[in-house]
């Protein structure tokens, strides 16, 4: 999809580090879409700036995109997860040794990346 306004890491390049009502607003809308996403069983696997359209400035809202590695968070028949798919400077911890295996629920992976995405839009900076 393209968005006059871009994604989030283009508005942080331009907007530099965001303010509380500003960083406040995009993650309400980030979780708003992780639960409706979660509920209907889909782990987006790739939350990260670069994913975050700006749909409008004034107010700011945002929509998560990118559903290209997105699986149902319960997979059956025993397919594995190539977990490697993603961004490590967003991937939560416990996805690192999960490499090639089948792996259940990877909705808390996707509050993880949120998390850093978080501290991004206050720092400018992933935490590690």
């Amino acid at each position: 999809e393209f968005y006059r306004d871009g994604d989030l890491e283009d508005y942080l390049e331009d907007q530099g580090a965001l303010g509380d009502e500003s960083a406040k607003r995009i993650t309400k809308n980030l979780l708003e879409a992780l639960r409706f996403l979660h509920e209907k069983g889909i782990s987006h696997r790739d939350v990260k700036p670069e994913n975050v359209l700006i749909v409008s400035k004034v107010p700011l809202n945002v929509k998560l995109t990118n559903f290209a590695i997105s699986v149902f968070s319960k997979p059956s028949g025993g397919s594995a997860i190539n977990v490697r798919q993603g961004t490590l400077a967003y991937m939560a911890p416990e996805l690192f040794g999960m490499f090639g295996r089948e792996i259940g629920c990877t909705n808390p992976a996707d509050i993880w990346a949120l998390g850093c995405l978080l501290f991004k839009m206050f720092t400018l900076k992933t935490p590690f």
